[in-house]
């Protein structure tokens, strides 16, 4: 059975910290993914100043299967 995936990319500020609508639209597409069987959430991030294990629990914490 094919595994469908839906792909977030986190949009950082200048701080390493990620912008809210990030959350948001992770969270939307943990709700999308319930719609759907069999798929997964992951959340892209790209950055050098942040503390990754933070921002990882924070979207873990949305329901996100894979960062």
């Amino acid at each position: 059975m094919e595994q469908f995936k839906i792909m977030v990319f986190c949009e950082m500020n200048r701080d390493g910290i990620p912008v809210e609508v990030s959350f948001q639209l992770a969270s939307k597409a943990v709700e999308l993914a319930k719609d759907i069987k069999n798929a997964q959430v992951c959340v892209l991030i790209i950055g050098k100043r942040m503390n990754y294990d933070t921002v990882i629990d924070e979207f873990s914490l949305c329901g996100i299967d894979k960062v």
